[in-house]
């Protein structure tokens, strides 16, 4: 959901993004990092953001925190590939969707960092 999010934030809804520049964004790295334990009912949390944007993919980073910010859950990142809906070949990312993401490119430490 908060990917999902994000992207309808950057004006890109995944319902029509996808079809309108004929591609993808599969996963070609997923990595998580358990922190601490959260509790049942616990209000959380989820800090996204792009780390990196590169020339055929993007690098998003989900941070899942208390709802006060103070205690990190989980850290994770995922490597989304661009390619064609059609075949699967990797393909050089449309700008539109690099451009838009640059609003969300920021280090770790200042998406732990930022306030809202």
């Amino acid at each position: 959901m908060a990917e999902t999010e994000l992207f309808r934030e950057m004006g890109l809804p995944f319902g029509k993004v996808f079809e309108r520049l004929n591609i993808w964004l599969p996963r070609r790295v997923m990595h998580t990092e358990f922190h601490s334990p959260a509790v049942l009912d616990e209000r959380l949390k989820v800090v996204t953001y792009f780390s990196r944007i590169g020339e055929t993919s993007l690098t998003l980073n989900f941070d899942v925190m208390d709802a006060t910010r103070r205690t990190l859950h989980s850290s994770a990142y995922q490597v989304l590939v661009c390619v064609d809906k059609a075949s699967f070949v990797k393909r050089k990312l449309p700008g539109e969707i690099a451009a838009a993401a640059e609003r969300f490119l920021m280090s770790v430490e200042e998406a732990r960092a930022a306030v809202e």
